[in-house]
């Protein structure tokens, strides 16, 4: 009679065990289209960059020995793409600071489409900001540009 009693209560944990689990069964069907969402391509707006690039923020103007830059695609050594580096730069003197913030976009037409944005005077109560969209070829582009400071994309190889 024990082992009896003891068997029905193996059994009723092990079916509550398997109840609380959560397992179900899955169709083919349902097999194929949830396995299918993980395997196709991420959107193209995703790629990464085909281009090494630095983002250097003379002070002045273009060509001074007073700048700031930051790389902002770089080859990962690890594997066979560019993986992107620091998404912001501040660069300037007191009253006259860029705060500059970038995100890769795609690459498109053999051009790499970066959006920056830049915060000026960035360390002032008062300040404005700009946006712009660029396409990068491994070809200085000046990025944005006024009296106090000239923000260039460029291809590290070339500064």
């Amino acid at each position: 009679m024990y082992n009896m009693i003891r068997s029905v209560i193996t059994i009723i944990i092990f079916a509550s065990i398997i109840a609380m689990s959560g397992c179900s069964k899955r169709t083919p069907e349902q097999a194929d289209s949830n396995e299918a969402s993980y395997a196709s391509a991420p959107p193209k707006e995703y790629s990464n960059p085909k281009y090494p690039a630095v983002l250097t923020c003379f002070i002045g103007k273009i060509g001074s020995r007073s700048n700031c830059s930051s790389i902002i695609a770089k080859p990962d050594e690890n594997v066979s793409n560019f993986k992107i580096n620091n998404v912001k730069l501040t660069c300037g003197h007191p009253g006259k600071v860029s705060e500059i913030g970038w995100k890769f976009i795609k690459h498109e037409n053999n051009k790499d489409m970066y959006s920056f944005k830049r915060v000026f005077p960035a360390d002032a109560n008062e300040y404005t900001e700009t946006s712009k969209t660029v396409a990068f070829d491994e070809n200085q582009i000046i990025v944005f540009q006024d009296e106090y400071q000239v923000i260039v994309i460029d291809s590290p190889d070339k500064k």
